[in-house]
C-alpha cells in the first residue's frame, strides 16, 4: 500500500514504501556508478594506482551519500539535493579545475532530483545550482580566457532535459498513483458497503421475524381476551335462557335478544382484530365505557357489579385505554369463568401520576399458602401493562375471592392525561 503524498512547496520529509519505479531509478543510479567506474579505470589521462583508487572512491562517495536521505520508507526532500551538490557538484568543478575538461556527473543524478522535486522551492533551487550555476562554473574553470556562451548553453539544455526527465516521470507516475489510490479507496468503501448491506439484510430479517411474532402474540392477546369475555357472557347469558324458557318465556326472548347483540359485537370485535383496526371511538367518556361494559356483562351472567371512581377524572391515551379495557375484559371473564363469583366490584383511581383499575371479586379465590399459576389470560394482561411501563398485580381478597390491580404510570404534563 502507498503512503499518501501530499504534494506541496513546505513538504520536507516524505515517508512512503518503496514502488517499482524507485528501484528503476536505483538501477539507473547504480549504471551510472558502473559507468564511471570503467571509466576511471580505462582512461589514460589518470596514471598510477593511488589516483585511479582516489577517484574510484570519490565516485563511490558520490553514489552512497544520496542514499543516506532517499531509501526505502524515507526521503528528506531537501536533504537530497544539497547531498547530490556537495558529492557530485563539487567532484565535477574539482575534476574541470583540474583537468581542464568539462564533465557532467551530475546528468543521472538530475533524474533522481527532478523525480523528488516536490513542490516550487525545490525545483527552483534544482534549476539554479543544477542548470545555471554548475555548468556556467564548470565552463568558466574549464576555459578561463574565453568564456564559451554556446557550451554553457548547451550543457544547461542537458541538464534541463534529465531534470525535466525526472519531473516528468514522476507526474505520470503520481497521476497514475492518485488513480490507484481512488480506485482502492472505492474498492473499499464499496465492500463496506456489501458488508453493511449484508448486515442491514440480517437486521432486517430478524426485525422482521420479530415484527411477525409479535403481531401474532398481539392478536393471540386480542382473539383471547374478545372471545373469552364474549363467550363467557353469551354462554352464561344462555345458562340463564335455558332456566327462564319454562318460567318465563317472554323474559327469555328478550335476554335471547340482548345476548344475541352481544355475540354481534363480539363477532364485530374478533373481525376488527384481524384486520389489524384499533376500536372506534365511543361515545362517552372512558369511564362510561368501563361501565357501560360492566353493566352488560352484569346483566348477560347474573353478576353484581359496581364501578366506583376516585381523584379528579382525566382522559388516558387511545392505547392505555384499549388495554385498560382488555384488562377489564380478561379480568371479568376469569373471576366468573374460573372464580364462580356472584359480586365484583371495580374501581378506577385517577391518581396524578397513575392510573389504577383494582377489580375485586367473591369467587373462590385461592388459600393463603397457595401460589396464584398465571395462565394465558394473564401473562397477555402483563405484557399489555409492561408495554406502558405498567404492572399487574393478583392478591387474594381479605375473606375471599381475588383482587387483580391494573396500574399504568401516567404523564399529564406532556399530554398524556387531561
Amino acid at each position: 500500500m502507498f503512503s499518501p503524498i501530499r504534494e506541496n512547496a513546505y513538504m520536507v520529509i516524505e515517508r512512503r514504501a518503496w514502488q517499482w519505479l524507485d528501484w528503476v531509478m536505483l538501477g539507473v543510479l547504480t549504471s551510472g556508478l558502473a559507468i564511471g567506474l570503467l571509466y576511471v579505470m580505462t582512461v589514460p589521462q589518470l596514471v598510477g594506482i593511488t589516483e585511479r583508487a582516489g577517484f574510484m572512491l570519490a565516485l563511490l562517495i558520490c553514489y552512497f551519500a544520496p542514499l543516506l536521505f532517499w531509501h526505502p520508507g524515507y526521503t528528506h526532500l531537501w536533504a537530497l539535493p544539497f547531498s547530490v551538490l556537495a558529492t557530485s557538484g563539487l567532484f565535477s568543478l574539482f575534476i574541470t579545475y583540474h583537468y581542464g575538461e568539462v564533465t557532467n556527473l551530475v546528468t543521472v543524478a538530475l533524474l533522481l532530483l527532478g523525480f523528488h522535486s516536490r513542490g516550487c522551492y525545490i525545483l527552483l533551487f534544482n534549476i539554479a545550482v543544477f542548470v545555471l550555476a554548475i555548468p556556467m562554473m564548470q565552463v568558466w574553470l574549464a576555459t578561463p580566457q574565453a568564456f564559451d556562451v554556446a557550451a554553457t548553453i548547451t550543457f544547461s539544455i542537458n541538464s534541463a532535459i534529465m531534470l525535466g526527465l525526472g519531473l516528468g516521470i514522476h507526474k505520470i507516475w503520481y497521476s497514475h498513483y492518485s488513480v490507484k489510490q481512488l480506485y482502492e479507496e472505492n474498492l473499499r468503501v464499496y465492500r463496506l458497503v456489501q458488508e453493511q448491506n449484508r448486515v442491514l439484510e440480517q437486521y432486517s430479517s430478524q426485525v422482521e421475524k420479530l415484527t411477525v411474532a409479535e403481531e401474532r402474540n398481539r392478536m393471540s392477546r386480542e382473539l383471547h381476551d374478545t372471545v373469552g369475555h364474549t363467550f363467557t357472557s353469551v354462554i352464561m347469558g344462555m345458562d340463564a335462557v335455558s332456566y327462564l324458557l319454562e318460567t318465563n318465556p317472554a323474559m327469555a326472548q328478550e335476554k335471547l335478544d340482548v345476548l344475541r347483540q352481544v355475540a354481534r359485537n363480539g363477532l364485530e370485535e374478533v373481525r376488527r382484530n384481524i384486520h389489524q383496526m384499533a376500536p372506534p371511538e365511543e361515545e362517552g367518556s372512558f369511564t362510561a365505557q368501563l361501565d357501560q361494559m360492566a353493566k352488560d356483562f352484569g346483566v348477560n351472567t347474573g353478576t353484581d357489579i359496581h364501578l366506583t371512581t376516585s381523584g379528579e377524572m382525566y382522559e388516558l391515551p387511545r392505547q392505555a385505554q384499549l388495554t385498560m379495557i382488555r384488562c377489564l375484559q380478561e379480568a371479568l371473564t376469569n373471576s366468573k369463568r374460573h372464580g364462580q363469583a356472584s359480586s365484583i366490584r371495580i374501581h378506577a383511581e385517577y391518581a396524578a401520576s397513575r392510573y389504577t383499575l383494582t377489580i375485586s371479586d367473591d369467587g373462590v379465590g385461592i388459600g393463603s399458602g397457595e401460589d396464584i399459576q398465571p395462565g394465558f389470560g394473564l401473562n397477555a394482561m402483563e405484557d399489555r401493562l409492561a408495554a406502558l411501563q405498567g404492572r399487574l398485580q393478583v392478591l387474594p381478597s381479605a375473606q375471599k375471592g381475588i383482587t387483580v390491580v391494573c396500574s399504568i404510570p401516567v404523564l399529564r404534563s406532556v399530554g398524556l392525561g387531561g
